[in-house]
């Protein structure tokens, strides 16, 4: 009884819920019996490899692996390189799959993808040159969560973007790098 009460509070906690009402967020809260869900953030091998797998079905076209991978569920989140490009929901992976016939095709080449994971979350990252039918390469920054859902590893949210220079999208330059520091206010 007592797990329950956990849960539906931790689920009806507002996720930014401001702490200087002298409340502690529920994650931090060790609420939690143990054994619960903690664990140690370790790099994932499995993780990385799930990820190279995607690159493979989207190159392929194999979409049905496509749909696999990624959470049929209402919970997903997708956000693409375009302005309207904000999905929750299966329809945005569907609307990426209708864009990579619109392409003739895609290939993703991974630069060097990051993994980790702790219990049954976990996240990518990499910075893969993205190459569609036409052959114009752009190097494209991807994030990705995943959660281990009816026994498999699923993308439940899904990042890409292409970077662009703060001079161009802010007007101005900012510190890059931390060794850039003693230039900042203190």
């Amino acid at each position: 009884m007592a797990r329950i009460q956990i849960r539906i509070a931790a689920r009806n906690a507002h996720p930014t819920l401001s702490l200087q009402r002298g409340r502690t967020a529920w994650y931090g809260s060790g609420i939690y019996p143990s054994g619960y869900g903690h664990g140690d953030v370790v790099p994932s091998e499995e993780l990385r490899s799930f990820l190279l797998r995607m690159y493979d079905a989207w190159a392929t076209g194999d979409f049905e692996a496509l749909r696999e991978m990624f959470s049929p569920d209402a919970h997903i989140l997708l956000i693409g390189t375009d302005p309207g490009e904000w999905w929750t929901g299966r329809d945005g992976l569907e609307v990426f799959i209708l864009q990579t016939h619109e392409l003739g095709g895609v290939r993703f080449e991974a630069s060097q993808p990051t993994a980790y994971c702790v219990g049954n979350v976990g996240w990518v990252a990499d910075q893969p040159l993205f190459t569609p039918g036409n052959g114009v390469a752009v190097r494209m920054r991807l994030t990705a969560v995943l959660a281990i859902e009816r026994g498999h590893w699923r993308f439940v949210q899904w990042h890409v973007s292409i970077g662009q220079a703060n001079e161009a999208s802010l007007g101005r330059l900012l510190t890059e790098h931390r060794q850039d520091r003693a230039q900042c206010p203190r």
